[in-house]
């Protein structure tokens, strides 16, 4: 008997104070298309496949960065080759990015003109992964970005002189990875969605929980490939 598909992220809502901007850049940054506009909305999607719907709120004060919420959203390309070829983009852009390789993927990061965090990261092969009494083992470390680049068959060299090739835009498979929240209680945030959702946490920091569908491997196991969603990256 089949199994049911595991529950998946589909597209990020964000309200944003200036329709026309955030949704320029991130068309900009990220290589989205335009896939659909109605009254006070733009979708974006990436080859076809919708990824990011921007509502207008004119007017609308950035969050306090204290305040729980959104704290970025995470765009997963397919393999670190594409997530190369981004960062190359990126660099010829001129935008200043954080970077964290977490073990299950390296990732790095920004923010859109109205502070709203972004995440770009590819994960790591599943199976070297490395678990330990049921938690996916993370942390964050300096990311290889001559190694990044050069999986995309771009040099650093080539990157700092300008001269790597033109992004051509979002890979087909591009999707939402994860989203990442800040709350006041880490420990009533994962319980709440474990029960309402149905996650399993996979990862826990000192005021930090990781939760996902699907993902922990059988009691027992050390390091293992397992199907569905990786966890958050960071």
């Amino acid at each position: 008997m089949n199994k049911p598909p595991l529950p998946s992220l589909g597209p990020v809502t964000l309200r944003v104070a200036d329709l026309n901007a955030v949704s320029d850049f991130y068309r900009t940054l990220l290589g989205l298309e335009l896939h659909h506009t109605s009254d006070g909305e733009h979708g974006l999607a990436a080859q076809g496949t919708p990824i990011l719907r921007l509502q207008a709120a004119p007017g609308l004060p950035r969050a306090p960065v204290s305040r729980p919420g959104l704290y970025h959203t995470a765009f997963l390309l397919p393999t670190r080759a594409e997530l190369g070829r981004w960062l190359a983009h990126a660099a010829r852009l001129g935008v200043g990015l954080g970077s964290g390789d977490h073990l299950v993927s390296e990732a790095f990061y920004l923010s859109d003109p109205e502070g709203n965090g972004i995440e770009v990261y590819a994960d790591r092969p599943r199976e070297l992964w490395r678990w330990e009494g049921g938690q996916v083992q993370m942390d964050t470390l300096s990311v290889d970005v001559p190694g990044v680049l050069a999986e995309a068959g771009v040099s650093l060299a080539a990157v700092q002189q300008g001269i790597a090739p033109a992004y051509g835009g979002a890979p087909a498979d591009t999707q939402i990875g994860h989203v990442h929240l800040k709350v006041g209680s880490a420990a009533q945030a994962a319980d709440f969605y474990a029960q309402a959702l149905g996650l399993e946490q996979v990862s826990a920091f000192p005021g930090a929980a990781f939760l996902s569908w699907g993902l922990p491997p059988p009691s027992g196991a050390e390091r293992m490939a397992q199907p569905g969603p990786g966890p958050s990256g960071g």
